[in-house]
């Protein structure tokens, strides 16, 4: 039997500060009200820690809460639907209201509406399925777009920012099962049935922590799936941890609008880089962790945001035979410039930040082979 005690946080200020960044990121995108459509006729059943986190950006039209405790008693009665958002126990609690309203309309905010594991597996047949797996800041987003916008594959975020949010505090998470909530979406009608699922990496580590998901799951379902693999990496650390910091100053304010991350990123002042270098070596030990298991998928190859930004054409006709769809006739590119610094800029940041990080580990005054050059670039040189 799992250990429980597993999946809670080591101390109350992790715990705290897990439910602050959720409480952020639900309020900064009025979640779940709005992606439910929850009107004022609805129930969401939360406990008293989820609804302290959700109330303040509870539209006056929104649902009515209640407790855990009186649900089994109370959620017959009302006339709309009746959600449930539990840290632990929400599918329990589901199955327990559905045999006690039967005739009623419960729907798992986590994991949507009643789509078992099994059922979902035969919504499976003719879809053709590959990993898009990315560190944050690594430009996976661009390379996602590119593939959607030259139809090689429906791009699909399964771990979006406000689901990466929810599992640093759902005790219970069940990725497979919410896996299986978002297969009937699936539209893949115009990419032949091909389809891309991105997965971060970090929120694959959060899970691992928790014993929620073992690495060694998604050989299997690679295996299982035939799914090609691909490994998303930006070469210079400068620049992702840049990245990193600027939209940290707007947490989850527009994950899918490039045009105005890209305006954000123009008007963006200079970060220290006492706040990039730990930003910049985290990420680096995330990458290198992930790293040590991908030797165990069959079929993989890796790819640099460098290398999508200087040579897309390359790059897209590579993915496109990598995934069976052969050379591509018509290429469309898009403008990396939405997802990225304006060169200057970057310039400046990546000059400033090596001689600081020289300054900081004394590089400057060493002898000749006294530290390895590998360090430096892979904080700040990358060929654009």
């Amino acid at each position: 039997m799992r250990n429980k005690k597993q999946h809670i946080p080591a101390d109350i200020e992790s715990f705290q500060t897990s439910w602050i960044a959720f409480s952020q990121a639900a309020a900064a995108l009025n979640w779940p009200y709005d992606a439910h459509q929850m009107t004022a006729d609805d129930v969401l059943v939360v406990d008293t820690q989820t609804q302290q986190a959700l109330e303040e950006n509870k539209p006056q039209d929104g649902p009515r809460f209640l407790s855990p405790e009186t649900a089994v008693q109370d959620a017959g009665r009302p006339d709309g639907r009746i959600f449930v958002l539990m840290a632990h126990g929400e599918k329990e609690l589901v199955r327990r209201l559905r045999n006690e309203n039967p005739d009623g309309t419960i729907i798992s905010v986590t994991y949507g509406s009643a789509v078992s594991i099994l059922s979902a597996k035969a919504l499976l047949e003719g879809l053709r399925f590959s990993f898009l797996f990315a560190a944050p800041g690594s430009g996976s987003d661009y390379v996602a777009d590119l593939m959607q916008a030259n139809r090689m594959a429906t791009t699909i975020d399964l771990f979006d920012s406000i689901t990466a949010a929810w599992i640093n505090v759902a005790k219970d998470f069940n990725p497979v099962r919410f896996a299986a909530s978002k297969i009937p979406d699936i539209d893949a009608s115009t990419t032949r049935g091909k389809v891309c699922v991105r997965l971060p990496i970090d929120c694959l580590e959060t899970m691992r922590k928790r014993r929620q998901f073992l690495p060694k799951s998604l050989k299997s379902y690679s295996l299982k799936l035939n799914a090609r693999c691909i490994y998303m990496v930006r070469r210079s650390k400068a620049d992702q941890a840049a990245l990193l910091r600027v939209t940290n100053e707007h947490p989850l304010e527009e994950d899918r609008e490039p045009r105005k991350a890209g305006l954000k990123f123009a008007n963006s002042k200079m970060p220290p880089s006492a706040d990039l270098l730990p930003i910049a070596l985290d990420l680096m030990e995330l990458e290198v962790r992930f790293e040590k298991f991908l030797g165990n998928l069959p079929q993989l190859r890796v790819l640099t945001y460098e290398e999508a930004r200087t040579s897309p054409v390359e790059v897209l006709n590579m993915l496109a035979s990598f995934l069976g769809s052969g050379l591509l006739r018509k290429v469309n590119v898009l403008d990396a410039k939405p997802y990225d610094f304006a060169p200057k800029w970057r310039s400046r940041m990546r000059t400033q930040f090596k001689k600081d990080v020289e300054t900081f580990f004394g590089l400057e005054i060493n002898g000749v082979g006294s530290y390895s050059p590998a360090l430096l670039r892979a904080f700040s040189d990358a060929k654009d």
